[in-house]
């Protein structure tokens, strides 16, 4: 009785990503998730601990990680160590249930808590349901932007993920008095500051949700690296690859594509480049 009594010592979302998540895909595939594979996801998830902020937004490349480190992780992390309800939203139900399926399904099967996972009642046997109660308590619940605004509004959670924002904005019938992911944020109002809302989004178009939310309305947060010849600071743009349009196939690619510093015009060997991207620093608008 004394032991179950203690209090649980909660870990940060950087100790949980590194002692329990393993990477899905990729060259690292079936190996521990470690923030030292790319240095800049330690920056970020420590941020993300930072009780500063309270909406939280990403945009990357395809493939960049962005989904796992803003979506994956934090929803894993809210449901087994915090033991909190979760709502997931996607610009239709049926992904958000697809996502459930392909993504955080064989992300949990990894870890310890996959003894959590249902096995009788509803999403047990996969197929299309509107929420999933582990064994624990917390219930993930998906939501799509289509769903009509008392679907939405019948349920709320401190924890809010969605993803592929830039389509949500568009899809089904738009609310006379918000748009589909302000209607979604609104399900943690009632936590006022202690309310948490993840968002990510491949840009698809300038002036986008996902664009306006990181450059407008939020921090303007980028990942910055050091330039090994010149040792300045800058922010890497895809101009600034070179060598690739001339390639016939993705070997040549792989070959002659190099990257040149937009400040010295020196170009990066891979040695070059793995080093810049062992040292990166998180730099906030204005900064």
């Amino acid at each position: 009785m004394l032991e179950a009594a203690k209090p649980k010592a909660l870990r940060t979302l950087r100790q949980f990503a590194e002692a329990e998540i393993v990477l899905p895909s990729g060259p690292r595939e079936k190996l521990r998730f470690r923030t030292d594979y790319m240095p800049w996801t330690g920056l970020v998830l420590d941020e993300m601990e930072n009780p500063w902020w309270h909406r939280l937004f990403a945009t990357g490349s395809v493939q960049s990680g962005k989904t796992l480190i803003f979506f994956s992780i934090p929803a894993l992390f809210y449901l087994f160590e915090m033991e909190e309800n979760v709502i997931l939203g996607a610009p239709k139900l049926e992904m958000a249930q697809a996502i459930w399926q392909e993504r955080l399904i064989p992300a949990i099967e990894r870890t310890q808590f996959k003894e959590l996972l249902p096995d009788s009642g509803r999403g047990s046997k996969g197929g299309q349901v509107a929420s999933i109660r582990f064994k624990h308590g917390p219930i993930l619940r998906f939501m799509g932007a289509g769903n009509s605004e008392k679907q939405i509004s019948s349920h709320s959670a401190r924890i809010v993920l969605a993803t592929e924002l830039d389509k949500m904005d568009t899809s089904g019938e738009v609310s006379r008095e918000t748009d589909p992911v302000s209607l979604l944020e609104a399900r943690n109002h009632a936590y006022g500051e202690r309310g948490r809302m993840y968002g990510e989004c491949t840009v698809s178009e300038r002036g986008g949700r996902i664009s306006v939310e990181v450059d407008v309305l939020g921090s303007g947060s980028r990942i910055f690296i050091r330039c090994p010849h010149c040792l300045d600071w800058l922010f890497p743009e895809r101009i600034q690859l070179i060598g690739w349009h001339e390639a016939d196939n993705e070997i040549q690619v792989e070959q002659q594509a190099r990257y040149v510093c937009q400040l010295c015009s020196k170009p990066w060997t891979e040695e070059d480049r793995r080093d810049a991207l062992s040292h990166p620093r998180l730099v906030h608008k204005g900064q």
